[in-house]
């Protein structure tokens, strides 16, 4: 069989890299799963992932010889995979709920095998496409991708001088402590005030959610100021003057506007910037012999796919525009992540969605909700893996391993994220209900993939908000064209920062001033601060689920096992400190 530069690098597949990833992915699956639901968003976990592999490998150490850097290279990469699974279902999966509890659609999730499969089997497509889509990102054009960069970076950094595992640690158990008294002992859900202006009102929403002050410093000074900016424009100005206007429900028509400008970003994003760059990709896709390798998994897994939807229910014709979106978006995902470290996964999958909706309307064949739900998560999926797995194979560029053996890692590993992720997120919905009312200020990818697909919104707002996404991504587009500076907005950002108010924008651009703080002290203290907020968000995000699992067992264990928790990380942080 033909060989490609896919087997180019040196070996890191063993049977210690494959088990630690599956083990990572486990962990990194829940962990975010609970931060894809209650932050509306999941800055790559990669950091996290590499802190986690190294660990597990130095302990595996002593039962035999010591790991490389390429062992923890595989392992970290098939443990980011976990976390691209648990988004990609966490973005889409909730929408029957919000339509059932918000509108009184008669729809139940599906059962959770459905989800199981639609999970490993688009994962594996993914993943399988990132092949092709990785000659062009990375072997032909050698775009940036930054996480799996910084990724490599601090990989090397731990395995050559065995720093930054500790400091993971310490905020991880810190974070831990954080969790268990505020959302287990004290119960907290939320902070809310009614600021009282003249005949208005100015509602400002707190969660009490370390991971938002994470997420930005990870996501950056451009990003979560735009988050900030678009919850001021959204919560001070548009709602008050609704309020003026005599309108009674003022919340939902806001939240309308936020999900339409963030729509409009992403087919602005879409068809002026990603889709012209992609061609080189597509023709890849076709010119690859049918015999080499790279080729026969996708074909693979693109038939099993097809008769996998088949099987679930999805009409064949929706199936195969399945199937062929979920390579489209794939390549459209690996050019947008490398390019901007931006993988807007629920909105590809929506794209591909309402697509075979309304065409197969027009051709008059009807595929409900329950197919199109289906099919947008499938679709999710599928663009989340490939487009993110860049980072990996930017990781092992740099590093200098076999891009196969992240290959075959990630496959192993997606079958547990497939099955965790899923897991992980029924339990968390049944024991916080409350996040997919369009009061609470959670989970809104869902709810934007929700009243899209069935078109529950008020549409002078949605359409509005979908003109002026698409006219900023124009106006950027133009300006990046005519050689001159993109402006520091993030326009996605700012659409989520419209419908989600105040609730995460002041812890995220709290966490965008500490980045802008650190970074002035030097590159190794900004590079600390993201171990450190690596280590918050999985600390958080573990035991915010353990707390779920708990509560939804048994509620009058939950406060017992809060403080079970919160001892059991003092203590670690206690020995951690004295005694390494």
């Amino acid at each position: 069989m033909e060989k490609g530069p896919e087997f180019e690098g040196e070996c890191g597949l063993s049977w210690r890299s494959t088990f630690v990833a599956s083990l990572v992915s486990l962990f990194v699956g829940v962990s975010s799963a609970y931060i894809a639901v209650f932050l509306s968003g999941l800055p790559w976990p990669i950091i996290l992932s590499v802190v986690l592999s190294y660990t597990v490998l130095r302990a595996l150490d002593t039962l035999g010889r010591r790991h490389n850097e390429h062992e923890t290279n595989v392992a970290q990469a098939g443990g980011s995979v976990g976390g691209l699974i648990a988004a990609g279902v966490a973005f889409t999966i909730p929408a029957y709920l919000v339509l059932s509890q918000n509108f009184n659609y008669a729809l139940n999730m599906p059962p959770l095998y459905i989800v199981i499969v639609i999970s490993v089997v688009g994962a594996l497509l993914g993943i399988t496409l990132s092949l092709p889509v990785r000659r062009i990102t990375i072997d032909e054009e050698d775009l940036p991708f930054p996480s799996g960069y910084a990724g490599a970076e601090v990989l090397l950094a731990i395995e050559r001088r065995e720093r930054g595992a500790r400091l993971v640690l310490m905020f991880g158990v810190f974070a831990a402590i954080f969790t268990a008294i505020s959302r287990g002992i004290l119960g907290i859900g939320k902070f809310s005030w009614e600021i009282h202006v003249l005949s208005v009102v100015i509602i400002v929403e707190l969660l009490p959610l370390l991971v938002a002050v994470g997420a930005g410093y990870i996501m950056g000074p451009s990003a979560s100021f735009s988050w900030f900016l678009g919850a001021v424009v959204g919560w001070v100005i548009v709602m008050p003057i609704l309020q003026t206007l005599g309108f009674v429900d003022f919340r939902l028509p806001v939240f309308n506007f936020g999900m339409g400008i963030v729509l409009g970003a992403g087919l602005g994003f879409f068809f002026l910037k990603a889709l012209p760059r992609s061609g080189k990709v597509y023709k890849a896709f076709l010119t690859f012999k049918p015999s080499s390798f790279a080729m026969s998994l996708p074909l693979a897994l693109s038939v099993i796919s097809y008769f996998v939807l088949v099987a679930i229910g999805v009409h064949p014709l929706g199936a195969l525009l399945g199937v062929i979106g979920a390579w489209i978006m794939s390549s459209v995902a690996g050019k947008t992540t490398g390019e901007t470290n931006i993988d807007p996964l629920e909105q590809f999958g929506l794209f591909v969605g309402l697509f075979a909706m309304y065409f197969l309307a027009f051709i008059g064949v009807t595929m409900d909700l329950n197919q199109a739900i289906l099919l947008t998560a499938f679709v999710s999926i599928a663009s989340a893996l490939a487009g993110d797995i860049g980072h990996d194979f930017k990781s092992a560029k740099v590093i200098g391993t076999r891009p196969i053996d992240i290959t075959y890692g990630d496959m192993v590993a997606s079958i547990v994220g497939g099955i965790v992720a899923p897991l992980a997120l029924v339990v968390i919905l049944r024991a916080h209900p409350e996040v997919l009312s369009l009061e609470y200020p959670t989970a809104a990818q869902s709810k934007l993939v929700a009243l899209a697909l069935a078109g529950e919104i008020y549409p002078e707002f949605f359409v509005g908000g979908i003109l002026i996404g698409l006219l900023i991504e124009t106006i950027m587009a133009i300006l990046e064209r005519k050689g001159m500076k993109r402006p520091p907005l993030s326009t996605i950002a700012f659409g989520v920062g419209v419908f989600l108010g105040f609730s995460l924008a002041i812890l995220i651009a709290v966490g965008g001033a500490i980045r802008i703080l650190l970074s002035r002290k030097g590159k190794r203290t900004e590079r600390s601060g993201i171990l450190a907020v690596s280590g918050i968000m999985g600390g958080e995000g573990i035991v915010g689920f353990i707390l779920a699992l708990i509560a939804v067992i048994n509620i009058s264990l939950l406060m017992p096992a809060s403080v079970a928790i919160m001892l059991i990380a003092i203590a670690i942080l206690i020995i951690t400190e004295f005694f390494q």
